[in-house]
């Protein structure tokens, strides 16, 4: 449909899909879980192998990045997401494993700064835990 705008689920996709491979690229074992299986346009969820999901969170956090280890319903828990698991994911990499969203009004620029952001983030832990 030559000269139609891009639907937004398709735009969205997209980015996230571009968001997925700079940070698998940039993070050394990054790995997009189940990313041959059907997924949400708008959400990417990434294992960080020798990370602890929570670390990362809380530095996201300081640094204006929202994320998840696990479902809304069970934000809070320590535990790795039952869902993950049920899917097959190893334990170790779901216990690293962050869920970000995208919205319909997410940008080029925001995903660029997303990606600095978590490069750095996960950069510093593992840089702390020596894995990295």
């Amino acid at each position: 449909m030559r000269g139609w705008p891009t639907p937004p689920r398709a735009r969205v996709a997209a980015l996230r899909d571009r968001f997925e491979n700079v940070v698998v690229e940039r993070v050394p074992g990054a790995a997009i879980n189940c990313h041959t299986c059907p997924r949400l346009w708008n959400t990417s969820n990434i294992a960080f192998p020798t990370l602890e999901a929570e670390a990362l969170l809380m530095l996201l956090s300081e640094r204006g990045v929202a994320a998840s280890a696990g479902a809304a319903c069970s934000s809070g828990s320590l535990d790795p997401s039952p869902v993950l698991l049920a899917m097959g994911i190893p334990e170790t990499l779901a216990h690293g494993s962050v869920r970000f969203s995208l919205s319909r009004e997410t940008g080029g620029g925001e995903i660029d700064d997303a990606i600095e952001t978590i490069v750095a983030c996960a950069t510093q832990l593992g840089r702390s835990s020596g894995s990295i």
